[in-house]
């Protein structure tokens, strides 16, 4: 026959093994649900992480191609200054090349320094996604007999 604890409630005949159990599933049921939702972020956000990832690279090479095609058409346009006597002042347009090249050159960086973030991101994303399979594997409750 159950007692009445303080409060009125009643103990169950298992005392406090009883609710420590149902406390650890109810724990086991919560961690398992965040897991779920973090695999879920995780597998969300990865191919996002990907394509970005993918662009930047694209992006970047574009950015180095026209980097060595500015160099290019500055040294061209000071050959053509310097050999002929051209009727108009090229000197203004190389010194609009140069800045339009550093431009590039900031762009790239900054390209650069986001593709690293996203290749760190990359793997905090595994290495978590690694960590939580393995504590779901190693806290999976033996199968029923």
């Amino acid at each position: 026959m159950p007692s009445t604890v303080e409060g009125g409630a009643e103990a169950s005949p298992e005392g406090d093994a009883g609710a420590e159990r149902s406390a650890a599933e109810g724990a086991s049921s919560l961690g398992s649900g965040r897991a779920h939702f973090a695999e879920g972020l995780m597998s969300l956000l990865r191919p996002v992480v990907t394509e970005l990832d993918s662009r930047i690279r694209t992006t970047r090479s574009s950015q180095i191609q026209l980097r060595q095609q500015i160099d290019r058409l500055a040294e061209d346009l000071r050959n053509i200054s310097d050999n002929y006597q051209a009727p108009y002042d090229l000197e203004g347009y190389v010194r609009k090349l140069q800045d339009s090249r550093k431009r590039v050159a900031v762009v790239s960086s900054i390209l650069q320094n986001a593709q690293e973030r996203l290749v760190k991101l990359q793997r905090n994303i595994a290495k978590d996604t690694e960590r939580r399979k393995s504590l779901l594997e190693g806290a999976a409750p033996p199968a029923p007999m």
